[in-house]
């Protein structure tokens, strides 16, 4: 019985081995063209390479030409590497944005942190985590001077002729309406509010550079403008913005849209503040609104 199994396996390997022709014959005149000497075992290597070789050719097209963009289901490749690109330079821009509106609203807060007589409690306190920034030698000498003061940091219509540097200046109204509540430091109301209609432009006041563009919980969207001679000017509660941090305006450009934005709004209107050497101005003194 141990013979049987031997025998077959003899006869396979006589069957690989064993040699064919193949013969290549001309059906009408019976004429040999052509003939070739071969067996099972180079059939079966043959097949095998050129089974080999096809398949790498087939799999080489698909891999690296565009013929697998064609496979149905299957994702443009050019789509999928421009996807990932847009989100890494989305994701970096994101991130860069935050940590400068970080660092320009944890400054501009401590300013005026430092400036405001009786700052309001329930207003967002600067990031635990923002840079310290030392204060320059003017900026010293500035605070111990405001510091001697009696009450208010707020420049009544005395000291504004008594200086004359605000007189000098043209300012260019920002938004004509309606004064609904005027400027009161008593009540820590450092501006007025102006009311218009919806969609109506804000503009800015002076020439200047944006110092600030960005969203605060408080006041909603906006823009602190850095003009010359000490001055500032503040635009809050805007329903959209039309400049960023860094860009220089124009007197009268257009800066944002009226809006109702941020939890200190309560209607659609424009809260203005002007700040001159971090002491709150009455706005009215030097601009008609309506």
């Amino acid at each position: 019985m141990a013979k049987h199994p031997e025998r077959k396996r003899k006869r396979f390997f006589a069957r690989l081995v064993r040699h064919y022709r193949l013969v290549i014959v001309n059906d009408d005149t019976l004429k040999t063209e052509a003939s070739l000497k071969l067996n099972l075992l180079n059939v079966i290597l043959i097949g095998s390479s050129l089974f080999v070789v096809f398949a790498g050719l087939i799999l080489s097209l698909l891999l690296f030409t565009p013929l697998k963009e064609r496979i149905p289901g299957y994702e443009y490749t050019y789509l999928h590497r421009q996807k990932l690109a847009d989100y890494k330079r989305l994701t970096d821009s994101i991130l860069h944005q935050v940590e400068t509106d970080r660092q320009y609203y944890a400054n501009i807060l401590s300013i005026l942190k430092d400036s405001l007589p009786h700052p309001s409690t329930d207003r967002p306190a600067p990031p635990a985590s923002a840079p310290a920034i030392p204060a320059p030698p003017h900026d010293s000498m500035l605070r111990q001077e405001m510091e001697q003061r009696a009450g208010y940091s707020i420049l009544t219509g005395h000291e504004r002729r008594a200086s004359g540097t605000l007189d000098e200046l043209h300012f260019f109204c920002p938004l004509k309406g309606p004064v609904i509540e005027r400027f009161d430091p008593s009540k820590s109301h450092f501006g007025v509010d102006v009311v218009a209609a919806e969609n109506s432009p804000i503009k800015a006041t002076l020439d200047g550079k944006v110092l600030y563009a960005g969203w605060s919980g408080t006041d909603g969207y906006f823009i602190i403008i850095q003009h010359t001679n000490n001055l500032s000017s503040v635009y809050k509660h805007n329903s959209a913005l039309l400049k960023r941090t860094g860009d220089m305006v124009r007197a009268g450009d257009v800066i944002a849209i009226i809006g109702d934005t941020g939890d200190y709004s309560h209607g659609l209107h424009m809260h203005f503040e002007l700040w001159h050497n971090m002491a709150a101005v009455d706005p009215m003194l030097f601009i008609r609104f309506d």
